[in-house]
């Protein structure tokens, strides 16, 4: 019913406690009023569209009750009041449009000083380091404040002046989702340039699954496959303008305190790489197996890339593999080419971790096709990740239910020290 000049106010009995109602489509209108309180008791809904209308007032808190919800478009009306944090409870939640209001409720950046932080790390000394990367060194603080966080010293950041980047940590800051890491503060001082992110207890995805500390069993992986991609594709669809990460690995997929995945490092290279679309041959070479085969052609970022390196990241789950192993696939092959090679072959039960089949080897054969699909050497082949989230959902995932009875053993911060780790060693 959108574009249709429809007016009046939106009945408040419209959303009826345990009623079917899965869409709410009512954009473009020229509909009155305020959102009615009672669509917080429509659990069924999956898409609610009431943008471009004439709404006022304020979202109501009980949005947050809406676990199918997969789509929320509210943007150019004149709504007021506090964004609702309740908001970040719709687990399905993969598009968030709440642009030309007059609301607030986004926590604004620290601007931290530098004698703050240096006071914070003890001088950056080596015992307060729990990770090194491409973008620099990740330090373990406490603020002031009593606030436990992980402060990036980035290294190699050049071609952007004081305003540009300011600007640009600013817009990142305003990215908030659940399964992203958030950016709390940043500083800058001379050539000096400081990000400050909350922890993540866990570690990277990497250290956890790679380097020892105890072992994931199907339920936290499909938690973490589940929560990685819902971060990807807020990113790619409901940014605006979208986000490209183009440096997908499970190196940037951080874990907290109850092994929700957290996506870190998104933006990031655009403040190596003024070039906002393009990689340089030595970012390519920083990431081996998980480059997308076009990129060496193209040198272009595309969401589809993504998709490729989510796919790796996905496959790295399934199998508990490493994507770059000369002791497993020897020194011209990775763990997409062994994988492609096993599926021509028949064999794609070789691929699955063969201490998790006898539990779910039927349903990690569906998670093997999804993720098979992201690989397709075609981007155009590939899914998008809404596309991706919606094939999640027809295998009935709910991680939240399962149970996750293999990380007794697990060391925090996954005794690793990956990548860009935003965790602890």
């Amino acid at each position: 019913m959108w574009a249709n000049n429809l007016t009046g106010e939106i009945p408040e009995g419209i959303c009826v406690k345990g009623g079917n109602l899965e869409f709410l489509v009512l954009n473009n209108n020229l509909i009155t009023g305020s959102i009615p309180k009672s669509i917080g008791s429509c659990t069924n809904l999956i898409w609610v569209s009431l943008a471009s209308n004439r709404l006022t007032g304020e979202i109501p808190s009980g949005i947050g009750n809406l676990n199918n919800l997969a789509i929320l478009q509210m943007g150019n009306n004149s709504l007021n009041g506090q964004i609702p944090p309740e908001i970040g409870r719709c687990k399905s939640l993969i598009w968030l449009d709440l642009n030309s209001n007059d609301l607030s409720g986004t926590k604004p950046l620290r601007k931290l000083t530098f004698a703050h932080l240096l006071e914070a790390t003890n001088g950056f000394s080596s015992e307060t380091m729990i990770g090194t990367g491409g973008f620099g060194e990740v330090y373990k603080a406490q603020l002031r404040d009593g606030i436990t966080v992980a402060i990036k010293k980035l290294i190699h950041v050049t071609g952007q002046g004081d305003r540009e980047f300011m600007a640009e940590m600013e817009t990142i800051g305003k990215i908030k989702h659940r399964n992203l890491v958030p950016l709390l503060g940043y500083c800058k001082v001379g050539e000096e340039r400081l990000l400050v992110y909350e922890y993540m207890k866990w570690g990277s995805l990497e250290s956890v699954l790679h380097q020892g500390g105890g072992r994931l069993d199907w339920g936290a992986r499909k938690k973490i496959a589940v929560g990685s991609a819902r971060g990807l594709a807020f990113l790619h669809h409901s940014c605006i303008p979208h986000i490209i990460h183009r440096d997908m690995k499970s190196s940037n997929v951080l874990l907290d305190e109850g092994f929700e995945a957290r996506v870190s490092d998104f933006g990031m290279a655009r403040l190596s790489n003024p070039l906002d679309t393009h990689l340089s041959v030595s970012t390519l070479a920083g990431t081996p197996g998980y480059v997308p085969p076009e990129y060496y052609q193209s040198f272009r970022c595309t969401t589809k890339g993504d998709v490729y390196s989510y796919g790796v990241i996905l496959l790295e789950l399934l199998s508990g593999k490493k994507p770059i192993d000369p002791t497993e696939f020897g020194d011209d092959n990775n763990l997409v080419g062994w994988a492609k090679q096993l599926g021509r072959e028949g064999r794609r039960y070789e691929i699955l971790d063969s201490e998790l089949i006898l539990k779910a080897g039927e349903e990690m054969q569906q998670y093997l096709r999804i993720a098979f699909e992201c690989l397709d050497d075609r981007p155009f082949k590939r899914p998008t990740m809404i596309q991706v989230m919606a094939m999640f959902k027809e295998l009935q995932v709910d991680p939240e239910n399962d149970s996750i009875d293999g990380l007794s053993s697990v060391k925090e911060g996954g005794g690793g020290g990956g990548i860009d780790e935003l965790g602890e060693k």
